[in-house]
């Protein structure tokens, strides 16, 4: 049991280690880092998993707001929306 508590926190951290590099040399690149950019970088990679959900949903609820949209970027309540697929319809 503890073999597996260590081993789950050794997983955990690599993976918020990686989130950390990731986010860090992000903002390095960008010209954009400061040390509370920095601080905030640190405390998303710590919390990860709230992280990875938090984005889903954002990332689900854009798709979910742009499923409406027309190519001009006006929105279309009146149409349902439909898909670029033919759907192919089979007749007697």
């Amino acid at each position: 049991m503890l073999v597996f508590l260590i081993l789950l926190l050794l997983v955990y951290g690599l993976i918020a280690l990686a989130f950390f590099i990731l986010s860090a040399t992000e903002l390095l690149e960008t010209d954009r880092s400061s040390p509370l950019r920095l601080a905030i970088a640190a405390m998303t990679a710590i919390v990860w998993p709230v992280t990875v959900v938090i984005m889903t949903a954002v990332v689900s609820l854009m798709r979910f707001l742009m499923a409406g949209r027309m190519p001009g970027g006006e929105f279309d309540a009146g149409q349902p929306h439909t898909s670029n697929i033919t759907v192919l319809k089979r007749f007697p």
